[in-house]
């Protein structure tokens, strides 16, 4: 069953740009995948809706992004978590790289996470950004821009910057971890005999060697 509104994302790319072009999901999961987005969007709000300082804020919303980030490559890496997650030398933005890098699912979702990635890099090591107002004013454009790519069709409205970063990161979560369930499936399916049958039937109808 395919699902086109699993999120309320626009994240339809075109076919063959990644494996996940659209979300599929069998029905039986549909309740799962619909759990999910509500818990990730009860998790979300339950840590940043009292939150009144910025820089706060962003810390909170980026450790979320980046935990959902290696929840999306643990589905696909069986020894993701033994032999990167815990490696020093492994960072977060190494994993959005590798996240986009795999292309299964569309790569704005991993913008949005670099976005927020950047947005608290500044916050962190430079002191006199204490709020959304004083962040470089290409981070609050790239805000705008990524929102811009989520919801393509909907009339552009331009909003406080900490409104636009809260809307940023919400939806940012929500993407990725929308995807986790094809992610496992395909992780499962890959190990599975009924794959090599069906690959083998694939290059055998096209002759491919």
């Amino acid at each position: 069953m395919v699902n086109r509104k699993a999120t309320p994302l626009d994240l339809e790319c075109q076919k063959g740009e990644v494996v996940f072009y659209t979300q599929v999901v069998h029905s039986s999961e549909m309740g799962k995948v619909f759990a999910e987005s509500q818990d990730t969007m009860a998790s979300y709000f339950q840590h940043v809706a009292k939150l009144s300082d910025d820089r706060l804020l962003v810390l909170t919303a980026e450790l979320m992004i980046e935990s959902a980030v290696e929840n999306y490559l643990s589905a696909i890496m069986p020894e993701y978590e033994n032999m990167l997650a815990n490696n020093r030398g492994f960072s977060f933005s190494l994993g959005i790289k590798i996240a986009k890098a795999l292309r299964l699912s569309p790569s704005k979702l991993f913008d949005g996470a670099d976005t927020v990635r950047r947005i608290r890099n500044e916050f962190v090591h430079n002191l006199e950004t204490k709020t959304f107002e004083e962040l470089n004013p290409r981070l609050i454009n790239e805000m705008e821009l990524v929102l811009r790519t989520y919801f393509p069709k909907q009339p552009l409205t331009r909003r406080p910057p900490r409104e636009a970063f809260k809307g940023l990161a919400l939806f940012t979560l929500l993407g990725i971890t929308s995807y986790v369930p094809n992610i496992r499936s395909l992780s499962s399916f890959l190990r599975d005999d009924a794959f090599l049958q069906i690959l083998e039937t694939f290059l055998n109808e096209r002759n491919i060697r």
